[in-house]
């Protein structure tokens, strides 16, 4: 969703190897927001549960960082 190139590059690809024409960049960027979302709820449940590990810590600031970014486009 964030890079609509790719997207675009992805979806073109997936056809071309016969996927189906239904999936379309719009849906592909759907998708991709709402995997964001749920990815962060989860990594800010693991963290809460348990004493966080450099390593988490840097992938919840990953994608906040990318939230960030998309929140600042919509």
């Amino acid at each position: 969703g964030d890079e609509p190139d790719r997207v675009r590059f992805g979806v073109a690809a997936y056809r071309q190897a016969g996927g189906s024409p239904a999936v379309t960049p719009e849906l592909v960027a759907l998708l991709d927001r709402t995997g964001l979302v749920g990815a962060v709820a989860t990594w800010v449940r693991r963290l809460s549960a348990a004493p966080p590990t450099p390593a988490a810590e840097a992938r919840l600031d990953t994608l906040l960082d990318r939230l960030d970014r998309l929140g600042r486009r919509l």
